[in-house]
């Protein structure tokens, strides 16, 4: 249910990029003078503050055409995500992310935008690789190229989508994959922003309340019970040893 209610929020996403790329480039083509119109709006943001919105409230004067316009069309919240994402237009990316994975929250937090690999022989496949703080070895998995939302194709999209914040977040941050916009400013995940926008994707979707520490057992948890293979269940949490799984999955189902 999780995972669906990721996939819905980034199916939605994605219809809001494409038709806010197509209301630019009408916008771009048409040079109206004009700021009305939302492709007018992301246009204006595009050539005079570089595709980063500026504060709402230094929009005064001759300029809060923008504002009456952007406000007009649901606001910044509604703007912003045709151009970058913001905080909890991010989450369903770095949730899905982590549960494919069945990764620690913390982890695939900092995972870097170098964090896909090929597999030789295996073209239709990408791994996804990433450090974790206690471990002394790269934890990785495999997933299908081609799947739209699966990892590999996650990952490329956010590449793209945060471009316009790279060059405006600090450098030691610069190669993190997930980078957003927030009322602070453009800054990597926070745990305090991963915890707030947990509880309004909650609120969307109707769900009941989850920690994020309990995704990863409960993936390896589904994959044991599915397989009944301790072992697989250990490959695919990246443990050098079974009983550290074992410890993972226990509980009611499982026994």
């Amino acid at each position: 249910a999780i995972l669906k209610a990721c996939e819905q929020e980034i199916a939605a996403l994605r219809t809001l990029r494409e038709q806010g790329a197509q209301e630019l480039a009408a916008a771009r083509a048409a040079r109206s003078g004009e700021i009305r119109t939302r492709g007018e709006v992301l246009l204006y943001v595009e050539e005079h503050h570089g595709g980063v919105a500026p504060p709402a409230l230094s929009l005064v004067g001759k300029r809060n055409c923008v504002r009456t316009a952007s406000d007009a069309h649901g606001g910044y919240r509604a703007i912003e995500p045709c151009l970058y994402p913001r905080v909890e237009s991010i989450f369903p990316y770095y949730l899905a992310i982590m549960i494919h994975a069945a990764g620690n929250p913390q982890a695939i937090a900092q995972i870097d935008i170098d964090c896909l690999q090929p597999i030789p022989l295996l073209e239709d496949r990408e791994l996804l690789v990433w450090s974790k703080g206690r471990a002394s070895k790269l934890q990785r998995r495999s997933f299908r190229k081609t799947d739209p939302f699966e990892p590999p194709a996650l990952v490329r999209e956010l590449v793209q989508w945060t471009q316009r914040l790279r060059l405006h977040v600090a450098p030691a941050y610069r190669n993190r994959l997930f980078i957003a916009k927030g009322h602070v400013g453009i800054r990597p995940l926070s745990w305090s922003f991963i915890k707030k926008a947990r509880q309004l994707f909650i609120e969307r979707h109707n769900l009941p309340p989850f920690p994020l520490s309990a995704i990863r057992p409960g993936v390896l948890t589904a994959f044991y019970r599915l397989s009944g293979d301790l072992r697989q269940a250990k490959e695919i949490a990246n443990h050098a040893n079974l009983s550290t799984t074992v410890s993972y999955v226990q509980g009611p189902e499982v026994e």
